[in-house]
């Protein structure tokens, strides 16, 4: 069966750069793809729009279906971000979610709800993205790449992608021009992956988790990069998401 309806759920503007690889593939050639986003403001807000048209995608804005989330602060509403999740998931044949990986609270957040919400249905629809994570002790990115921060959650799949570095640059330093003092953050790291041809994998849920109901957040570990660069402490974003 073709898959024609796709959510790529975006944290924040710029995120669906990250899904490039994926949705570029052959094998997504003929769906339609909306991406949403979480948090904006009115210059990230058009570059998302200008995004989305290139991308001949279809750009949904949270507020636009009656909520509103605060960039890095998501977690502060989990309550309305799983009602949010919830309502949207069953509409869509398939859902790209970040990874829970550690590198922006805000995404962790988002992966979070969208876990539970797959483990309440046993769904396995859905497909999580890497951005960027914590490499080493020294708060480096690591991009685009493996994470070991939730392992048990998640397990890579076997089939690789590849970049595409032309589209990804184009978007990162040309349409979110806002954004560039992010994107060279995150350049060395990524142009690194591209140069060596390290490929690009898609995860999946860990479907024991299907079968038995347990705590999530034990199998999240170690230090996350929001909490080395003190944008957030760990132990508040949990205490935001256990019920």
């Amino acid at each position: 069966m073709s898959i024609k309806k796709i959510l790529v759920l975006c944290p924040h503007p710029d995120d669906e750069i990250f899904t490039f690889p994926f949705l570029e593939s052959k094998l997504f050639s003929n769906s339609h793809i909306t991406a949403l986003f979480f948090t904006e403001n009115p210059t990230r807000r058009a570059e998302a729009i200008r995004s989305c048209f290139l991308n001949k995608w279809k750009s949904l804005f949270v507020f636009e279906l009656g909520y509103s989330f605060k960039d890095s602060l998501i977690h502060d509403n989990y309550k309305e971000l799983d009602f949010l999740i919830n309502k949207v998931f069953d509409e869509y044949q398939l859902i790209f979610s970040p990874l829970i990986e550690g590198g922006h609270q805000d995404h962790d957040t988002i992966a979070y709800s969208v876990v539970r919400n797959a483990i309440k249905r046993k769904s396995k629809k859905v497909c999580f993205y890497s951005t960027y994570s914590a490499f080493g002790n020294f708060g480096l990115f690591n991009v685009m790449t493996e994470s070991k921060y939730s392992k048990g959650i998640f397990h890579k799949q076997n089939r690789k992608y590849e970049h595409c570095p032309i589209k990804s640059l184009r978007h990162m330093f040309g349409v979110y021009r806002s954004q560039t003092k992010s994107w060279f953050l995150v350049l060395l790291p990524y142009l690194f992956n591209v140069i060596f041809q390290n490929s690009v994998s898609i995860f999946k849920l860990n479907y024991d988790l299907f079968e038995y109901k347990k705590a999530i957040y034990p199998l999240i570990s170690g230090k996350p990069l929001y909490e080395i660069h003190k944008r957030c402490n760990k132990s508040s974003w949990l205490s935001s998401l256990i019920d």
